[in-house]
């Protein structure tokens, strides 16, 4: 029998947690492509998992987002591991007009694997303009980013989590269940029984609010048929995990992971013996 796989899948919410802090501008003509703000300054002190906003004065194409037309490189030439992306407003439309990158969020203690090095490492960010005599990032309708813009910033030196990470939601994490404080009832987000590794054998959590708690329903039950396999290594549509999605991030050590447990009752209750791993720290679709 396999051990269960019991994941966490924390997640960040991009658009609140993106201030636009430092401005700069290439001042170009009223038909240019125009940098109305960017949220790291130049000589800050950057959170290895946090975000950078990048806001224009109209919508940009996206295409033209590549490593030649915008740039983030540490003194050896080294690329930022990331992704960048258009933050959705609170209808879930992509706001074109912005840009985000993401840097790729830690999974190990020391935040050795983050997108952005710990430990004091200098980047710059760079935003080509047509000016280089290369790439530019090109708007939907004008012309494209004028003077190359550039900011230079720097990892945290202090290894303390609260030092190194961004914090993006006050207090302590919270487990995201449909139906359950304002969580959408289709939230893909939200916590599951995953069963076979697949999107077709996920029955999510819904609140309900007699119980208090996230459950099961009638339908997920019809679903498993009888009941939860028994987790077989030799047989993959048999092989269960729970999959838990948080509001934010959480400490990546192995005491804190270890705080995760499922129980079941058999006169009293029980730890199901099981793993866990962080199988995200960041967004969703982002590593």
């Amino acid at each position: 029998m396999k051990a269960p796989r019991l994941s966490l899948l924390p997640l960040l919410c991009l658009l609140p947690a993106c201030g636009v802090g430092g401005s700069t501008s290439a001042s170009p003509t009223s038909t240019e492509l125009e940098i109305l703000a960017i949220s790291v300054s130049n000589g800050s002190i950057w959170k290895v998992n946090q975000p950078i906003e990048i806001t224009f004065d109209r919508p940009i194409e996206f295409g033209s987002v590549h490593p030649g037309s915008i740039q983030i490189l540490d003194s050896m030439g080294h690329s930022a591991g990331g992704t960048f992306l258009h933050p959705l407003d609170a209808n879930g439309q992509a706001q074109q007009d912005r840009l985000v990158f993401q840097p790729t969020c830690p999974q190990l203690a020391d935040g050795s694997d983050a997108g952005l090095t710990p430990g004091g490492v200098a980047y710059r960010l760079t935003l080509h303009g047509a000016n280089a005599g290369g790439y530019a990032i090109l708007p939907i309708n004008g012309e494209p980013l004028a003077d190359t813009v550039t900011v230079d910033f720097s990892t945290p030196t202090d290894t303390a989590p609260g030092a190194l990470f961004f914090d993006p939601v006050p207090g302590p994490p919270r487990v995201q269940i449909r139906g359950a404080g304002g969580i959408s009832t289709a939230a893909l987000y939200a916590s599951y029984l995953e069963v076979a590794a697949t999107p077709s054998g996920r029955a999510y959590f819904q609140y309900d609010n007699f119980a208090g708690m996230g459950i099961l329903t009638a339908a997920d039950w019809m679903f498993l048929g009888d009941g939860i396999p028994r987790n077989h290594y030799s047989i993959p549509n048999q092989q269960v995990g729970f999959v838990f999605g948080f509001d934010q991030p959480v400490l990546p050590t192995a005491d804190n992971l270890g705080r995760l447990k499922v129980e079941y009752l058999a006169g009293t209750w029980k730890p199901l013996q099981g793993r866990v791993e962080l199988v995200s720290n960041c967004t969703p679709g982002t590593s």
